[in-house]
């Protein structure tokens, strides 16, 4: 029998949550849940999303300061974890570092304080929580399932509110961008996204039939946005997939050798589409990439020598009105961008700057191609892929250090994860090989035995 006071202690206890409160307070749901917040935020198309279906844009404006904070409490709660990735890649912390400091030589130093706050920052807090808290196999998963939504999205508003998802202005007309506000930039977010399944469904493991479904969904929005750059891309990257899944076994030599083969070959077609003004203007293209060689011609003769050490500071240099009249009186426009990740990473902080950028990038590509060699799991197939659409799209887009964008983020991502990811299928490849010459040992000793005993 109950005791009065125990019979009192339970009248004063709160009620137990049910399971379905309990499973929403659940840190794994609600860290995934803001992950793929961090996500979708990144690919700045929730401005689109909320005018499209009538939310105020408050609602923006409390994901944009509210979505920061809860990852700097995450992260702070788990800071032994969060150093530990910031040292997994010290040149990409370097880096940074310069990035954060180059107000001090900004032409611009409110301009760039600002975006500093407002945008780098952001970008690299969701990086971290990325890399901190989830493992490379989950982050595919989060991946897929935050460019999933924006697909959807994007085909959604594309039938319903052809205004916002596709293009009414003379140059793009026809073209579908979904809810990114471009279509080179909704090209990009679905290459991504068909990557991301493509790597899935070739895993037997994580083969389902949705993501099945949402690659073919990826493509065919992929091709409705007319992007060259993009259609040629996921050739690619379904070409250098499906080699490396038939020759991986040849060794890491013949992994590189494909790769590269598959590169220089892609190289040559984009190259082909760059240099050659007959072939442009027999397809109806424009020899000059809409203007972009025309935009890095003066940024390498005019701007690039004046500041080539450190740079004119992040996001500064597009409001010089030096820049502007230079522009203007040589091309007639001024841009808003170099359309080239490595140009505005130059103006940014300069040579010194993308001399660590390029240190990170190679210690990147050794490790995913380590990963890729060890083990045939869709994660370790993902950084190869993903690294190709980072750097072949920033050929003729700014998807680095400008703004804040989806791929930079995956990319800081990607790179603090693969150290740790390396590390892990090492050591379950080893483990896998001591269970398997255990195993012929045992099988020696029984024939043996069986030898002796005839």
């Amino acid at each position: 029998m109950q005791t009065s006071q125990q019979f009192s202690k339970t009248l004063s206890a709160p009620p137990a949550p049910s399971p379905s409160y309990q499973a929403l307070l659940d840190p794994g749901l609600i860290d995934r849940a803001i992950a793929v917040l961090g996500i979708l935020h990144s690919t700045a198309t929730l401005s689109s999303f909320f005018s499209g279906v009538g939310i105020p844009g408050v609602a923006e404006t409390l994901i944009r300061y509210l979505l920061p904070v809860m990852i700097a409490f995450r992260l702070a709660a788990r800071y032994k974890a969060t150093v530990r990735v910031l040292q997994s890649d010290i040149f990409l912390l370097i880096f940074h570092a310069i990035v954060f400091v180059s107000f001090a030589w900004s032409i611009n130093p409110q301009l760039t304080i600002l975006g500093l706050r407002s945008e780098y920052i952001q970008g690299v807090l969701i990086a971290l929580f990325l890399a901190t808290r989830f493992s490379l196999a989950q982050q595919v998963r989060l991946i897929t399932v935050a460019m999933g939504i924006t697909a959807l999205i994007s085909l959604a508003f594309a039938i319903g509110v052809p205004s916002i998802g596709i293009h009414q202005d003379v140059t793009h007309a026809g073209a579908w961008k979904g809810i990114f506000g471009h279509k080179n930039y909704f090209s990009t977010g679905m290459t991504t996204c068909s990557a991301v399944c493509l790597v899935q469904v070739l895993d037997s493991k994580e083969r389902k039939p949705w993501i099945l479904a949402l690659l073919g969904l990826c493509v065919a929005l992929l091709f409705l946005s007319t992007s060259k750059t993009g259609q040629v891309l996921l050739i690619m990257v379904i070409s250098f997939v499906f080699l490396y899944r038939r020759y991986r076994w040849r060794g890491m030599k013949t992994l590189l050798i494909l790769y590269l083969g598959v590169v220089v070959a892609t190289c040559s077609i984009l190259f082909v589409y760059t240099a050659w003004d007959q072939i442009f203007i027999g397809i109806g293209r424009d020899p000059t990439l809409s203007g972009r060689t025309l935009i890095w011609d003066v940024l390498r003769q005019s701007f690039i020598p004046n500041k080539a050490l450190l740079g004119y500071g992040r996001s500064a240099f597009w409001t010089s009105e030096a820049a502007i009249a230079v522009f203007v009186g040589s091309i007639n426009f001024v841009p808003t961008h170099a359309h080239n990740g490595w140009y505005d990473l130059v103006l940014d902080v300069g040579f010194i700057g993308l001399f660590f950028y390029g240190l990170s990038s190679i210690q990147a590509w050794v490790r995913a191609f380590k990963l890729a060699y060890v083990s045939d799991s869709a994660a370790s197939i993902w950084p190869i892929a993903f690294f190709t659409i980072m750097y072949v799209n920033n050929y003729t887009e700014s998807l680095m250090t400008y703004l804040i964008n989806f791929l930079w983020i995956i990319y800081m991502a990607t790179c603090w994860s693969l150290r740790e990811a390396l590390m892990r299928e090492t050591m379950h490849q080893e483990e896998l090989d001591e269970e398997k010459e255990t195993l012929l040992k045992g099988v020696d000793v029984h024939k043996n035995g069986h030898i002796k005993r005839a």
